[in-house]
């Protein structure tokens, strides 16, 4: 039992998780030496001590069943000197009843304390109880130990001369005697054996009888200790539930006898089936490569011939395939010199390896994004020691990443203190809140956007050289004041023109009366002594006058577009349309009567008279340039878009070039002779005034000798 008691204790050793062991009022009976280490305790701890004094639990209201059943439970240990680190706690309980003791393992999860610790077995410390008989089974003494034992134990008080069958059951007393014989023939004897307490309790005894012999050899009594051994067993099941918790598995290697031994934990760990019996060339082909293999033996020949333990982490495939991590422990026993031991354990380290790597990676991948972002970024701690500095710091602030890294960002950029990045930056850090903005360098002459992200830990910088942005900005700041001047004084321009067109179409509309009164009475009172070309001549003056009548209405009609202003209404584009076509001359023997196809057509709110303009001037156009004979055909469509309409006027006249769509619009110009086609060129740009001051859109589609269609949009409530 001592043999195994002191595997244990050797492989407990090496834990690395604090392990503190309370009563039921959470005062720490024991500690392991990892607990001593890290929490900076007194070798010998005291009931003095609750385990609150160590740890601050989430719940104010500490009890130590409520850990029982829970995994990984979060909480801050206490340094002595007051400091706090992040914990994990699981705990189990290790004894019932009023003697209810806890098991609290403690590991260190906090990333500043990374150093393994050796870790150690639970210290305890029993007083064996001896007793001295003579051969006929009489007290002859004992020690204090015993007393206290058999009075605390079982109920009564041993006394010097008093012989020990006195004490115990009638049941007892025969295999009592029969113990004590054996032992007065002079054969030793050890066991272990209940005892029952004085509650009833059976309590675990190692009893060790030997013969005591005076100088002769004869056997004058018997020397009897007894151990109580409940601390051991407790052991052995702490043992047992610290691996199973912390997935520790046990391994050995006799080397006389060359056999090994796997822990169930350890089979646990490399998947095999219980009924597994290893070997060393067995155990070491678990491990993941050639390169492994070849360390693995390497570690094991020093062990063995040099006596050196060691500690490593390494990577297995399990007999299942799947890849771990673990962290092999191995300890040497010498007998005179020699290695004839080799023992350690593995522990599953896999998820805090992985955990690692992702760390690692993730630092990894974060280097890379901030080394290809077209940002310059540099980071600094809350001493304003640039502790990151990127690439593109480099090229965008000039300074290079050897001059920056571990220096104050305020002493290499000391004209800078003060400026307007320099408070912007010291806000963030302060207040805790991103900011963002923009600054001129004045010594690196260039714009930039700024952006800080504080942390607990200092400040994240990401800056962009917006200088050429800067400068479009302000050249299209200018540009926008240019055109907007330019925009005025062409609005003052326009207003003018307007007004002088509508002036001077007025005014001129007084002499051109005067003529035509003229001309007409000559007309009237020569005609008869006229020969023909003088009446050719005059038929030009009244029809020149008309034209030049017609010229006059339609400016005067263009310069009002926009300037009389008019109540907007619920119109019928049904309606209006009608009204329209019945206004037109019906019979004419030079054009057949017109074939209308009119789809429905939608209400809309807008000034009548300007809409009624537009749709007048093309359906008229629409019935004027068509072939003579050709029945004009007229269809006027509308589709939705939002919030306005589009509408189509198609016809099938004589059709329109594509290099004359737009040019038909500008007023006065015509594409054919008055004596085809009468008009002065005004009725297309009118319309297209009207349409675009009602924030609508106009154009065609064309071909020659098939017609054209007219669209144009207006907004449903304009």
């Amino acid at each position: 039992m001592a043999k195994g008691t002191a595997i244990y204790l050797s492989m407990l050793d090496k834990l690395s998780d604090a392990v503190f062991v309370l009563d039921d009022k959470s005062y720490v009976l024991e500690a392991n030496k990892t607990a001593v280490s890290l929490f900076g305790l007194d070798p010998i701890c005291e009931k003095a001590l609750l385990i609150t004094q160590l740890i601050r639990f989430g719940n104010d209201d500490f009890n130590p069943e409520s850990f029982i059943s829970a995994t990984d439970t979060k909480g801050w240990g206490i340094f002595k000197n007051g400091d706090t680190f992040p914990v994990n706690i699981n705990a189990t309980p290790i004894a019932a009843g009023d003697d209810g003791k806890y098991l609290f393992v403690v590991k260190d999860i906090s990333l500043m304390r990374q150093k393994d610790h050796q870790l150690s077995m639970l210290l305890h410390h029993t007083r064996d109880a001896f007793l001295l008989l003579d051969t006929d089974l009489r007290i002859l003494s004992f020690n204090d130990a015993f007393f206290e034992t058999c009075k605390q134990s079982m109920g009564f008080e041993v006394q010097t001369g008093t012989a020990i069958t006195s004490y115990g059951s009638a049941e007892t007393l025969k295999e009592t005697l029969e113990k004590y014989e054996r032992i007065l023939s002079g054969n030793p004897l050890k066991i272990e054996m209940m005892i029952p307490q004085k509650d009833g309790t059976p309590m675990p005894f190692e009893i060790e009888y030997i013969p005591s012999r005076d100088d002769e050899g004869i056997v004058t009594g018997v020397f009897t200790t007894a151990k109580n051994i409940t601390h051991s067993r407790e052991l052995q099941d702490l043992l047992h539930t610290v691996n199973t918790m912390a997935g520790i598995g046990g391994w050995e290697y006799d080397i006389r006898t060359g056999s090994n031994y796997w822990s169930p934990v350890t089979r646990d760990l490399y998947e095999v089936s219980p009924d597994f019996i290893p070997d060393i060339n067995t155990g070491i082909n678990f491990y993941k490569d050639d390169y492994t293999r070849k360390l693995v033996k390497e570690y094991l020949r020093r062990a063995i011939s040099e006596g050196k333990s060691w500690d490593a982490e390494l990577a297995i495939i399990t007999a299942k395939g799947n890849e771990k991590w673990l962290r092999v422990l191995c300890d040497v026993e010498m007998v005179d010199g020699k290695a004839v031991r080799v023992y350690g354990s593995f522990q599953d380290i896999t998820e805090r390896k992985k955990a690692a790597q992702n760390v690692e990676q993730a630092f990894h991948e974060k280097m890379m994004i901030l080394e290809s972002i077209d940002d310059a970024f540099f980071a600094v701690d809350r001493n304003w020691v640039v502790t990151y500095w990127n690439h593109k710091a480099e090229s965008v602030l000039r300074k290079s990443r050897l001059e920056m890294i571990g220096k104050p960002l305020w002493d290499v950029f000391s004209g800078s203190v003060g400026s307007y990045s320099y408070n912007k930056y010291r806000q963030a850090l302060f207040t805790q809140e991103v900011v963002r903005f923009e600054d001129w360098y004045e010594m690196l002459n260039r714009w930039y956007e700024i952006a800080a992200f504080p942390s607990t830990d200092g400040l994240s910088v990401y800056l962009k050289d917006i200088t050429e942005r800067k400068a479009t900005e302000i050249a299209m700041t200018e540009l926008n004041a240019e055109l907007k001047r330019q925009t005025k004084e062409l609005s003052r321009s326009n207003s003018e023109l307007e007004q002088f067109a509508y002036i001077a179409s007025h005014d001129l509309q007084e002499p051109l009366r005067m003529v035509t009164s003229f001309v007409t009475q000559l007309e009237k009172k020569y005609t008869p002594i006229l020969d023909q070309k003088g009446k050719v001549y005059i038929d030009f003056a009244v029809e020149g006058t008309r034209r030049m009548r017609q010229i006059i209405l339609d400016l005067l009609e263009f310069s009002r577009v926009g300037r009389m202003e008019e109540n907007a209404e619920e119109i019928g584009l049904n309606q209006l349309v009608n009204e329209i076509i019945s206004m037109f001359p019906q019979n004419e023997e030079e054009v057949p009567e017109p074939e209308y196809i009119i789809h429905e057509l939608p209400v809309i709110t807008g000034p009548r008279g300007p809409i009624r303009q537009v749709f007048q001037n093309l359906l008229s156009n629409a019935i004027k340039y068509v072939d003579k004979g050709v029945r004009p055909r007229i269809e006027v469509l509308v589709s939705d878009h939002g919030e306005h309409y589009e509408f189509s006027l198609t016809d099938n006249g004589i059709g329109i070039e594509k290099e004359f769509w737009e040019k038909i619009f500008i007023i006065f110009q015509r594409l054919h002779r008055r004596e085809e086609y009468s008009g002065t060129g005004m009725g297309l740009a009118v319309t297209k005034k009207i349409v675009e001051n009602m924030g609508g859109h106009i154009w065609l589609r064309s071909m020659p000798g098939k017609g054209s269609t007219f669209y144009f949009t207006l907004m449903k409530h304009s």
